[in-house]
């Protein structure tokens, strides 16, 4: 198990270190870390009911926004164009949900440093990225129990990236599945990935100051100057330990 802090459980110390995060999400947040809370939030419509997992999904693709869940969703499909899996909640509850049901689960994570800055582009600057950085670490170690135990295959963003079949192969790999690999290219995965963000709304929204070259090299600052930034690192580095090295995809496929 990594390290010995434990991860925050106040909604109020939430509530407090992120003044501009909006309260609604944060309740959800909060919530979603449960599995048993999951069937509220879809009462609330704060997902799609196809993006929560039940007893009939076939698969699961969750992580940590900005860490090439879509990319890595719409990668599965594309071989396995009728199956139904659980997505996008960005939820801890969801996995851990996924993994009490026996659902074949991929987790994707990306360096905390590039995944928060991303999110906080899209979602409140840098006063976000203050609340983003501790979120990160806390939604990892959350899972780390079923991340040692084997509950979830680890995808690391650039492999997932880089090649098409690779969180279908790990998922293979892992629960002995036989999911059919990709046969579309990158570029066309990439842009239905973006089709899907557009009709998600994630490429629709004002981001963090026009990007500027400035304001990101500001909020790169904040990010790597967090307090939290440390720890955050130190467990993206201690769960990559857990990804399916080349070999034993190789075995599996």
């Amino acid at each position: 198990m990594i390290g010995s802090r434990q991860p925050s459980k106040s909604l109020l110390s939430d509530l407090q270190i992120a003044p501009r995060v909006d309260r609604t999400r944060l309740l959800r947040r909060y919530l979603g870390r449960r599995p048993r809370a999951l069937p509220i939030l879809k009462a609330w419509k704060s997902f799609r009911s196809d993006e929560i997992v039940s007893r009939s999904s076939d698969f699961c693709v969750e992580g940590f926004p900005f860490s090439a869940n879509t990319f890595a969703y719409c990668a599965v499909l594309d071989g396995n164009p009728g199956l139904v899996g659980g997505h996008h909640t960005h939820m801890e509850g969801q996995v851990l949900r996924a993994a009490q049901l026996g659902i074949p689960t991929a987790l994707v994570i990306r360096d905390p440093r590039d995944a928060v800055e991303s999110l906080a582009v899209f979602d409140g600057g840098q006063a976000a990225a203050r609340h983003f950085v501790p979120l990160w670490a806390d939604y990892h170690r959350r899972l780390s129990t079923l991340i040692e135990e084997g509950g979830v295959v680890v995808c690391p963003f650039d492999r997932v990236v880089a090649d098409p079949s690779f969180t279908v192969r790990a998922i293979n790999a892992r629960f002995g599945t036989d999911l059919a690999i990709p046969v579309s290219s990158s570029e066309e995965i990439s842009r239905r990935a973006r089709e899907m963000r557009i009709s998600r709304g994630v490429a629709s929204r004002a981001t963090y100051e026009d990007s500027s070259s400035e304001s990101l090299d500001d909020l790169g600052r904040a990010i790597r100057s967090h307090p939290d930034t440390p720890r955050a690192v130190e467990t993206y580095e201690w769960v990559l330990g857990f990804a399916p090295d080349e070999e034993e995809l190789v075995t599996s496929s």
